[in-house]
């Protein structure tokens, strides 16, 4: 069964579609979730020949229609931009978590022996990091990343805690 055009934009769903609730779905969420229609782009329409009527055959590609679609996808795409973000400091969180814990281990075992701080040297293996965790150790520190990194590659013992706690 075809889709029914309710506005420009909307379009209802087709009969024999089927609708899949998530499963913490509750009568009252039913109250606000639309499960009649579904909104699309002017261009999506026509592909060649035929006419595209299921949600199914949309291929992704979307003209921005109005000053409000261009604002709202800004906005999706600013927010994609910080959830990424938070994702790959998080990553390089993770994996600098342990090194500074280690790191601290060791300073706190020099002062106990009486040893100089910072004697020992404790470099980084080159395959530590990837570009993901150095991308966001350095976008972190802005200007300074490059050099950052460089200091971490060479005194992880001295450096390593700083990071992570910055």
């Amino acid at each position: 069964d075809m889709s029914q055009e309710q506005t420009p934009s909307y379009w209802s769903y087709p009969s024999d579609f089927v609708y899949e609730k998530f499963s913490g779905e509750q009568e009252k969420d039913a109250e606000v979730l639309n499960y009649e229609c579904f909104a699309i782009a002017k261009d999506w329409l026509e592909k060649g020949d035929r006419m595209l009527k299921s949600p199914e055959e949309y291929d992704g590609v979307k003209a921005r229609c109005n000053v409000f679609e261009e604002v709202l996808a800004r906005i999706e795409d600013e927010m994609y931009e910080v959830d990424m973000a938070i994702e790959r400091n998080s990553c390089a969180m993770r994996l600098l978590e342990p090194i500074a814990e280690e790191a601290m281990r060791l300073r706190q075992q020099e002062e106990k022996d009486g040893q100089p701080i910072g004697r020992l040297q404790y470099a980084l293996s080159p395959r530590t990091l990837n570009s993901i965790h150095i991308g966001a150790i350095a976008r972190v520190y802005g200007e300074a990343g490059d050099e950052v990194i460089q200091h971490l590659m060479a005194n992880a013992l001295v450096v390593v805690p700083i990071v992570f706690e910055r």
